[in-house]
């Protein structure tokens, strides 16, 4: 029986799942905004990106999580400087999704949203469908804007989802420290870490323990990319 037989003849035929179809136009409403606002966000916030090294100072290719501390509603735009050339999603806040507007606006400026009280499986999926496409994912780890002293907490303790994330996109994760500022004209510094793989540092099963344990290797990268700012600064005021 030839192969022409045994499709017609009742033989079992495994079909793989089609992905479904990316919309080419999804991203007009974000190069828009960004092209027509970058001038004025650029001549008002001034970024300067510093690097860890030289390997982090490569440009991000394929997917990749951007983690990154969190002061600022304008920290999405800090860290769209440093990835200028790529089209980026990220993790946003249900309560900015307050009517059909907004829910429009973040929407189209590539957010996914997520109930910080219940984390569910399709904001998940969502996310995991972005690295499967291949794009990188800002995502907040902090869980919130950090309100706290910043002597005291510069950096809050890392929540494990962005680590769970990237192990189930097959990502690699890019810490990136935003410095503060204490007047909305002072410039803004972001400090790029390198990328690190966190199914290695796991080192096994991505466990509850595990993942803590990642996440918080990756808070002391971030304090030491702070360190690196505050080294600039000091040099800087010189």
């Amino acid at each position: 029986m030839d192969s022409k037989d045994n499709a017609a003849g009742g033989g079992a035929k495994t079909v793989s799942p089609k992905k479904k179809k990316k919309n080419p136009f999804r991203y007009w409403f974000y190069d828009i905004l960004r092209f027509s606002c970058a001038p004025f966000m650029w001549l008002w916030m001034r970024p300067k990106v510093l690097y860890e090294s030289a390997e982090a100072k490569k440009r991000v290719k394929g997917a990749a999580v951007i983690v990154a501390n969190h002061l600022s509603l304008l920290d999405p735009i800090a860290i769209s400087f440093v990835l200028w050339y790529r089209h980026g999603h990220m993790i946003a806040a249900e309560r900015l999704y307050k009517n059909a507007f907004s829910s429009w606006f973040f929407n189209h400026i590539n957010c996914i949203r997520v109930d910080r009280q219940n984390f569910t499986m399709d904001t998940f999926r969502a996310a995991v469908d972005v690295l499967e496409d291949g794009k990188p994912l800002t995502i907040f780890p902090e869980g919130g804007r950090n309100r706290e002293d910043l002597t005291q907490t510069p950096i809050k303790a890392f929540k494990s989802g962005a680590v769970m994330i990237a192990i189930k996109g097959k990502a690699p994760i890019i810490p990136m420290y935003i410095a503060p500022h204490k007047h909305w004209y002072n410039r803004f510094v972001v400090v790029v870490g390198e990328k690190t793989d966190p199914a290695a540092l796991c080192g096994g099963p991505a466990t509850v323990h595990a993942l803590d344990r990642v996440s918080d290797e990756l808070r002391q990268r971030e304090l030491k990319l702070m360190e690196i700012y505050q080294q600039w600064k000091t040099r800087s005021s010189k």
